[in-house]
């Protein structure tokens, strides 16, 4: 299993798409297959409308999160890239088809929640301020 996990951005930040050049730069093919899931969000649209922003004028093509046709999805994806939000809801909704991931032999790559739900601890999302760091 390979990783690509970076921070979250700030909305100010300007995109200069560094970070998404070196992750495509992974994958031997020119329009590399990216399985986005926004499951951590409570916007699954917005969560994607920020995504394809974050990825301005890249070449891939966009394939979405949809848990009918996973199986399928991850078979054709070469990055399963989870975005941010909050790391708590995204395990929860992935818990059933974890290893599914995870043996899927694809590069996993996440940013902000969807890079802390590889870890046991992580810092930065949502519930560390919001419970006194429970």
């Amino acid at each position: 299993m390979r990783f690509f996990l970076m921070s979250g951005k700030t909305k100010k930040e300007e995109p200069n798409n560094l970070l998404e050049k070196i992750l495509l730069s992974k994958i031997n093919n020119e329009k590399p297959k990216i399985l986005y899931f926004p499951n951590a969000s409570n916007d699954y649209l917005d969560s994607e409308n920020r995504f394809v922003n974050q990825m301005e004028k890249l070449e891939y093509e966009l394939l979405v999160y949809d848990k009918q046709n996973l199986n399928q999805l991850i078979e054709n994806a070469d990055i399963l890239y989870f975005g941010g939000g909050i790391t708590q809801k995204i395990v929860k909704e992935l818990e059933d088809v974890k290893d599914l991931i995870v043996n899927s032999n694809k590069l996993i790559a996440g940013s902000s929640a969807g890079a802390n739900m590889w870890f046991n601890a992580g810092m930065g999302d949502y519930y560390s301020y919001v419970n006194n760091y429970h």
